[in-house]
């Protein structure tokens, strides 16, 4: 009870008692103020076409056992679970959204906050997208975002668990993502009907993404998948040109022309964008 002790600050502190006869140490409390150090955003991860549902993933609370002390345990006997979040999260998928989610630690244990932002490539102006978030993962309205490359930076405070002159932060960045939200476009699309076949011809084009796939329907029957021309779906630019043919017709559907079809075609990018035309045959020799 003599007051502050006269020492340096310092990781250790060494101190000696002088003990008179019949006189014994039952109990030594030391209070001290350790130094603050900063969090650590430790990993970044950010999945796209994937949204984070309310109803899917409930907060896990923080939970604490109670046992008897054995030689392994604290002095206390309390164990603690102190990462709840840890678990698989479980998301929907959705073109339109992506989640990020990433990982922290801090060194003193305080609790963290968190802020979401993002930055085009070859911007200098990082936006704020969400802050002060208590979990470590976030779901990202891709709509409100330009089409173009991006990426994310995490940073995390130990504000809530120190005053505003000692708290300190952490961020580290994401790898670059791409955001694609437009769909491709379609042209040049032609359906006719030549030696009993329908054949069709269009182009599918995108700004950002590859050509992934197409698909085609005559007088709304199956999906039938079609190569380009060059076979593989590799390229922003796809050429098609395609003999398929005609459906075997109905004896309970109305009796219509001969030449006369519907032919649709959808297109998706490998962002998982869609685009959807049509054309109506003509008769050709």
């Amino acid at each position: 009870n003599a007051g502050p002790i006269p020492a340096p600050a310092a990781r250790f502190l060494q101190w000696k008692a002088v003990l008179h006869p019949n006189a014994r140490i039952e109990q030594v409390t030391l209070a001290y103020l350790p130094q603050n150090v900063a969090p650590s955003v430790d990993a970044v991860i950010v999945k796209l076409h994937a949204r984070l549902h309310p109803g899917l993933n409930p907060p896990q609370p923080e939970t604490v056992s109670i046992n008897l002390p054995n030689a392994d345990d604290p002095p206390s006997g309390l164990v603690f679970n102190m990462d709840p979040n840890a678990g698989p999260l479980t998301a929907l998928h959705d073109p339109d959204w992506a989640t990020a989610r990433w990982r922290a630690h801090d060194p003193n244990g305080d609790a963290l906050r968190y802020t979401v932002e993002a930055r085009a490539e070859g911007d200098s102006r990082w936006q704020v997208l969400a802050k002060n978030l208590r979990e470590p993962y976030r779901s990202l309205d891709l709509r409100l975002l330009p089409d173009g490359w991006y990426r994310l930076r995490i940073t995390a405070t130990d504000a809530p668990s120190n005053p505003a002159s000692a708290a300190l932060t952490g961020s580290k960045e994401s790898a670059a993502f791409l955001v694609d939200t437009t769909p491709p476009v379609l042209s040049e699309i032609t359906a006719t009907i030549q030696n009993g076949t329908v054949h069709l011809r269009f182009m599918a084009k995108d700004a950002l993404s590859r050509i992934a796939r197409a698909a085609v329907s005559i007088d709304a029957g199956p999906w039938q998948i079609v190569d380009p021309v060059g076979l593989l779906s590799d390229a922003p630019e796809e050429q098609y040109d395609v003999a398929l043919p005609l459906p075997a017709p109905d004896a309970n559907a109305p009796q219509t022309s001969p030449q006369q079809h519907s032919v649709a075609v959808r297109v998706f990018d490998s962002a998982g964008n869609v685009a959807i035309g049509k054309a109506d045959t003509n008769a050709t020799q």
